[in-house]
């Protein structure tokens, strides 16, 4: 992505002073993600950043083997991500294989999904908006554990989408 979490156990970004990290080509195949955390991070926390046209926001992808731990999303403002040909996406923040993170008073405004997360575990989900998303402010697929308060879906297609979600509070 423009940004890449490098390969390290601890990081921080923050964006300070309303900076914005946005993408504004047409070719939207030529860089698909705001910000990407990558396999095996952990203790990674991205703050006050707004992130704008991408194909996806905040993308955080791991995998079965390599999890990614720990990551901490505060404050954060991603707008009109949407799926292009070459890549599939459109979610403001997007969690695969994610455990033991916080996602808090985010907002995912005008993508196709707001908030979006794949297999993963304990998860918390605290004082986040999804506004005017084409379709589910909260798509939560084959996760466990997930802990939401005060979260507001408004003028989504569908605000909460949970499919096979276990031990969801």
């Amino acid at each position: 992505g423009i940004l890449s979490a490098p390969d390290a156990q601890s990081r921080l970004l923050e964006c300070l002073d309303d900076h914005s990290i946005e993408f504004v080509s047409e070719d939207y195949s030529a860089e698909p993600s705001g910000i990407k955390i990558n396999p095996g991070q952990h203790n990674v926390t991205i703050q006050f950043c707004t992130i704008k046209n991408f194909s996806r926001g905040i993308y955080a992808a791991g995998t079965e083997d390599n999890e990614i731990q720990s990551l901490n999303l505060r404050q954060n403002r991603v707008e009109n991500s949407v799926r292009n040909d070459r890549y599939e996406g459109g979610s403001g923040f997007s969690l695969i294989y994610v455990s033991e993170s916080e996602l808090e008073q985010n907002e995912s405004h005008n993508n196709d999904y707001g908030f979006y997360a794949y297999q993963s575990t304990d998860l918390s989900l605290d004082f986040n908006i999804a506004k005017d998303n084409e379709q589910s402010g909260f798509l939560l697929r084959s996760s466990v554990g997930l802990h939401l308060i005060g979260n507001k879906a408004l003028g989504n297609r569908i605000g909460f989408d949970l499919l096979v979600v276990v031990d969801a509070t």
